[in-house]
Order: C-alpha cells, then structure tokens, then sequence
C-alpha cells in the first residue's frame, strides 16, 4: 500500500505544478499604480471566472480515478509486502 500511496502522493504534486503554470496563464495579469493599488484586468470579477471553470475538470477526473480506488482490494495470493 505504500508505493500507491507515494504514486498517489507524487500525482498531488504533478498536478499542482500543472496547475499553477494553467493559472499563470489564463488568469489576468496583476497591475499596480505608483501607490501600489491593484488596477487593470485583475479588478474585474468577469476576467477571474476561468478560475472555477478551470477546476471542474480536473476535480471530476480526480472523482473517477478515485473511486476506482474507493474499495480496492488486493488480488487473492498476491504478495503482501
């Protein structure tokens, strides 16, 4: 159980990092003025929607690959360690 464990863990990390390169990519850029007040694209509520829209995706395969997991359980005469 372990190494699922640690592949499990390590798909955690891949898909953070793909991710957070996604996010710098569609979400708006930040802009400040002289007084370092947030301007620009990133104030309007309308350019943030492709952030929830962006997770269901994922969180749906993430749902299905985890309930193929749900009830797993070893192969009769299998090694257990």
């Amino acid at each position: 159980m372990g190494v699922a464990v640690g592949i499990i863990d390590g798909f955690v990390y891949l898909g953070t990092a793909v991710m957070s390169f996604t996010y710098g990519f569609i979400l708006p850029q930040e802009e400040l003025d002289t007084c370092g007040n947030l301007i620009g694209a990133a104030t309007e509520p309308a350019n943030w929607i492709a952030w929830p829209i962006s997770m269901v995706p994922i969180a749906l395969i993430g749902l299905i690959l985890a309930s193929r997991l749900w009830n797993a359980k070893p192969k009769p005469g299998s090694a257990g360690h």
